[in-house]
């Protein structure tokens, strides 16, 4: 079968046009050629009793005639066609108002022409061009500073859901908590706007306006637990959330001149060495923010300094696995802990107890079986637990020449299994990531 009758066989976009102008609609189909369209007079009472097809993908609405409410349409729509986005169309600028338009139920609002070419952009298969996203903290009226956009996979195209700067409704808000909507995607030239956006709602939860300390901790769970399950899919990967642990832990630092912000510009050397600190502090930072474990800027700090003492470590040494150490070299690598404390005296950086503590301990076990001071139980300090499970989890999922990568899920499934740390942190971060022991 040759390419273009293969794509005649490809299911068509389904797309009904609700009272649409003949302007309007013409330009609609001329806009999105891969689109099927079928014109539906605006009438609510037929409306409301449905006509037995399929759901859209689809749905435009043009201006109402006479004295019916546009607001009453769309709820009318909306509760015949639960799940296709909806637009409102028109090429009469009097009385437009794409806010106030998006606020009452309409994905987006469209003045043509004006506006035929972000029409023409509602859809598109290119998956390069989107990322996949968790959004936390929605509320009703919530403003996304970025496009959004589901995926249809029977047809592989995506399609615009929200528009940048203006608010969700009510109904699209309920669906995208209640998980109607399970995967939004943004495209990778706006993932700048939401970091800046997603680092903005952990703020909101942190400070909690009007919240008790239990009710902002739930919060918290839930956010840093939507945004730790877009680490369990097989393509991300941890550094996608790099920026936003980074820029909340430097805005709600209580120190104007941050020593974690300091400790980042002075770790930042680039390469894998600096790939796997700053991926194992951001995920230590996290599981700190969702479980409410010690102070979540000293996690990230130690996070970012608990290898420096490799430096001191041969090259060829650091890269083998420790059944492949002689015994000389197996006890040079346990001292890198021990000397990452004798780099950070000597520099004069001035860090809590606290942290040094947890450099000191990443490589301890539960049992005992750890290093550099083999301790034991309660004596391995959870904080030093959460940045040594970052390190492993880190270490696990890294691409390298040789290695087959496993997902995040997989490497905190067998983690559950381990006995190199506290039973009761391993399942209460199984419950934060929904991970259960296999």
């Amino acid at each position: 079968m040759d390419s273009a009758n293969a794509k005649q066989l490809m299911p068509a976009l389904f797309a009904i046009a609700i009272g649409v102008d003949r302007t309007a609609y013409r330009m609609l189909r001329e806009a999105l050629p891969m689109v099927e369209f079928r014109e539906v007079p605006m009438d609510i009472s037929k409306l409301l009793k449905g006509d037995g097809e399929a759901e859209p993908d689809l749905i435009f609405c043009g201006r109402p005639l006479g004295s019916i409410d546009l607001v009453e349409i769309a709820l009318g729509i909306r509760s015949v066609y639960a799940q296709a986005p909806m637009y409102y169309v028109c090429t009469e600028r009097e009385g437009f108002d794409q806010q106030a338009l998006s606020k009452n139920g309409f994905a987006d609002a469209f003045l043509l022409p004006l506006d035929k070419s972000v029409v023409r952009n509602l859809v598109t298969d290119n998956s390069a061009d989107y990322k996949d996203v968790p959004l936390i903290n929605l509320t009703p009226d919530t403003v996304l500073d970025f496009d959004t956009y589901v995926f249809l996979p029977i047809n592989r195209k995506f399609i615009r859901y929200s528009s940048a700067g203006s608010p969700l409704s009510d109904a699209r808000s309920k669906r995208l908590l209640d998980h109607e909507i399970r995967v939004i995607y943004v495209p990778v030239e706006q993932l700048a706007a939401y970091s800046r956006f997603t680092t903005n709602q952990l703020k909101k939860i942190k400070t909690g306006d009007g919240l008790g300390p239990i009710e902002r901790k739930e919060m918290m769970q839930k956010a840093v637990r939507s945004l730790l399950s877009g680490f369990l899919t097989e393509n991300a990967t941890i550094q996608d959330y790099n920026e936003i642990v980074k820029t909340y832990i430097i805005e709600t630092s209580p120190e104007p001149d941050s020593i974690y912000e300091r400790m980042l510009n002075f770790s930042n050397s680039g390469g894998d060495a600096y790939s796997h600190v700053t991926n194992a502090s951001s995920l230590a930072a996290l599981l700190s923010l969702g479980l409410g474990i010690g102070k979540v800027e000293e996690i990230a700090l130690a996070g970012l300094l608990h290898d420096i003492g490799l430096a001191d470590v041969a090259i060829e040494n650091q890269e083998k696995h420790d059944s492949e150490r002689t015994e000389a070299e197996r006890l040079a690598y346990q001292q890198h802990p021990l000397i990452a404390l004798q780099i950070i005296k000597k520099r004069q950086i001035e860090l809590s107890t606290r942290v040094l503590k947890i450099i000191e301990q990443h490589h301890e076990r539960w049992d005992a079986r750890g290093f550099p001071n083999e301790v034991r139980g309660a004596d391995f300090m959870a904080e030093s637990q959460l940045v040594a499970i970052a390190d492993e989890l880190e270490y696990a999922t890294q691409m390298r020449a040789g290695k087959n990568r496993v997902s995040l899920r997989v490497a905190v499934e067998k983690l559950m299994q381990s006995k190199a740390y506290d039973p009761a942190l391993l399942a209460i971060i199984g419950d934060l990531l929904g991970v259960k022991p296999q």
